[in-house]
Order: structure tokens, then sequence, then C-alpha cells
């Protein structure tokens, strides 16, 4: 074998075993049932407000899936934000839109929210906050 092998995210590999000791190489074994080549999926990208849904006391925004899945379909996508620090709590999960309105702010006060996307492996990174 040699490297890299190059397999895109989300490609199946099947594979053939082959034993060597000190008497050769046994016979190749069956063809194994495949496996998946995963990662996280990149960070969700371009996170803008809907400016014109804002009032005193919520925020709603938008977002579009990053530019690589992790080779699995996207989930869902995990919301969270800070208050007045760097300090960042989740608000919600299991959101399957790209969109999101957050409720129960105050007014006056500096908030910063984030983003982050599911696969069947994990989480993404972070978006850039807004």
């Amino acid at each position: 074998m040699s490297e890299p092998f190059n397999f895109n995210w989300g490609s199946s590999i099947y594979s053939k075993v082959v034993a060597t000791n000190l008497y050769g190489d046994s016979q190749e074994s069956l063809v194994g049932n495949g496996a998946i080549l995963m990662t996280n999926p990149d960070a969700p990208i371009n996170v803008v407000e809907t400016v014109s849904a804002r009032t005193a006391s919520t925020i709603t925004f938008s977002w579009s899936p990053g530019p690589n899945n992790g080779g699995d379909q996207i989930i869902d996508y995990r919301v969270s934000y800070a208050y007045e620090s760097d300090i960042y709590t989740v608000v919600a999960f299991g959101v399957t839109q790209t969109s999101y309105t957050v409720t129960g702010l105050t007014a006056g006060y500096y908030y910063k929210f984030r983003i982050e996307a599911r696969n069947y492996l994990y989480y993404s990174s972070a978006s850039v906050p807004v």
C-alpha cells in the first residue's frame, strides 16, 4: 500500500487482509463490509442577522452550511450565545432549519451568537460569531 490514498469524505471503503509471518503470507481474507470515511462537518458560514425581524428582546439570524459536510448529511445545528463576555451558553440544539430566533434578550446589552453543524460523527467548530 502507499499513501496518500486520496479518498473523499463519505467514500465507502472495502478491504481485504493478508497476514504475514515467518512462514510467509496467508490467503487473502474475504472483502470486509466497508466503512464510510467521516469527519466533523465544516462550520456554518454566512451567518447574518435578519435586521427587519429584530425587536427589543429577540434577534433572528440565518446561515449557510459549511462547504464540507464531513462525509454525511448535516443532521441539525446548535446555537450558542455569549452575554457581555466570551463564555458561550447553548441556547438551542436540534435546530433543523438554517435560521433561528432567540427570544428573552435584554435590550441594551451586548450579545454574540455562533452556530455549530452536526453530522452523524459530531459537531463542527463554531461559526464566526455575530
